[in-house]
């Protein structure tokens, strides 16, 4: 079937927006300031009305993170004292971006599902549980029941979620067949800069808010002495 119009500039718009010649479109850079351009002119060509300070163009200040990862140290303590040693940089990847993440981090962790908090499709990973001061590890996915867009409108929304009933940061775990990066893909992301809104009015968690990701191959160590496995969960 012939595309329609409506369709054959989306694709227009996507291509353009998305190409490699864009570099990446990072903050500030050159080609997302190009990528911005075309936006501007589709937005003229749709008749649209710029409400920026500068047109369509507003000053936004950003803060720039880098973790470090290779100088950062992870520690599983088990329920019987043992230490297991995460690797960061490989086992466990702290993300940047969003807000300014801790010096250092001392809290129990929480296994919470899939970490979606979904009272009115019948759905609360969080009910019952006391998260206060506490790290909680989600795993990714879903119930089938409840539809792709809500989930993901509330994966988008989990960390404000976890701020308010009072946890400290949240780690990522990726079943293997809903791996979209791969994993050495991933680390080589870690180490670059992060950004987020300088104003904090607009941060979504407070400042010192924890969130790292764990090597779906390296995972089963958040599982020891609980009585289940990665695999099994």
């Amino acid at each position: 079937e012939s595309l329609s119009p409506a369709a054959k500039q989306w694709w227009a718009d996507i291509t353009s927006i998305a190409s490699d010649a864009n570099e990446g479109r990072q903050t500030g850079s050159a080609g997302y300031m190009r990528a911005a351009d075309y936006v501007i002119k589709r937005m003229k060509a749709e008749g649209l009305k710029p409400a920026g300070e500068n047109g369509f163009l507003q000053q936004v200040a950003f803060e720039q993170q880098v973790v470090d990862q290779d100088a950062s140290r992870a520690m599983l303590v088990n329920a019987d004292g043992t230490q297991s040693p995460l690797k960061v940089g490989d086992a466990l990847l702290i993300r940047p971006g969003g807000e300014a993440r801790p010096d250092t981090v001392d809290a129990p962790l929480v296994f919470v599902g899939y970490g979606l908090g979904l009272p009115k499709q019948g759905y609360d990973d969080f009910a019952g549980l006391d998260l206060k001061g506490k790290i909680a590890v989600v795993i990714s996915g879903g119930p089938d029941n409840i539809s792709a867009p809500i989930k993901s409108d509330a994966r988008a929304n989990r960390e404000s979620e976890l701020a308010k009933l009072g946890a400290v940061g949240v780690i990522t775990l990726t079943t293997p067949h809903q791996v979209e990066i791969v994993w050495s893909r991933q680390r080589l992301i870690s180490h670059q800069a992060g950004m987020y809104l300088a104003d904090s009015k607009f941060h979504t968690v407070p400042a010192g808010f924890f969130t790292a990701s764990a090597d779906p191959e390296q995972s089963e160590a958040f599982f020891a002495g609980s009585g289940h496995s990665f695999a099994e969960v």
